[in-house]
């Protein structure tokens, strides 16, 4: 990854006067860019909107690959801890729980993960996107930005039968590695189950 794109890194490296030329220096000069952009900060005159593209893939590919495997579940075995605990009991407690929202805030790398674990992304994925404009994967969507959401939804249309619908900044994705963006509980319980560290406390 570093040698494809090393002319990019070069070119960075000269416009921000930086050293380190890796990925990684990268990532960090796209968190910069992205608060400047959001207060309105002049960017240098030869930094143009197609370094920003390549930029913001370059960073996003990066976080995405670095939270993954067991690193993902350490990560996220809290979350889905509790999410798994809240669906639970709503449906324990249907008539009775008048909750009907939990927001919980997590850093960009809790999302990373669950993009991850939760097959909504990868860094495999985005790269052929990148590179081919196409994937085989059900799902590839981007890192997450600021204000980033993943809205998991218990659902059921007979208070009997329930089922999990995941959006991530207002797109429904497909789950369960099935090409339908509805999973039976059942089944989704059991594979969140599986990417959670067990013997956490």
């Amino acid at each position: 990854m570093n040698s494809t794109y090393f002319p990019f890194i070069k070119r960075m490296a000269e416009i921000f006067n930086f050293t380190t030329l890796n990925i990684s220096a990268l990532d960090e000069l796209h968190d910069v860019i992205v608060v400047d952009k959001y207060l309105g900060n002049p960017m240098p005159a030869n930094f143009t909107e197609n370094d920003y593209q390549n930029l913001k893939h370059i960073a996003m590919w990066y976080d995405i690959f670095l939270v993954n495997f067991d690193l993902a579940r350490a990560y996220d075995t809290y979350v889905i801890r509790r999410i798994l605990d809240d669906f639970d009991d709503r449906i324990k407690n249907l008539n009775s729980k008048a909750l009907k929202w939990t927001a919980l805030s997590v850093h960009d790398s809790n999302i990373n993960a669950l993009l991850n674990y939760l097959n909504i992304s990868s860094s495999s994925c985005m790269e052929d996107l990148y590179r081919k404009n196409k994937t085989t994967a059900l799902n590839c969507e981007p890192g997450p930005e600021f204000t980033s959401s993943l809205i998991f939804e218990l659902q059921s249309d007979n208070d009997k039968d329930f089922y999990v619908k995941i959006r991530y900044n207002g797109k429904y994705v497909n789950l369960c590695e099935k090409k339908s963006v509805t999973c039976d509980y059942k089944e989704w319980k059991s594979r969140a189950q599986a990417i959670m560290i067990s013997n956490a406390h």
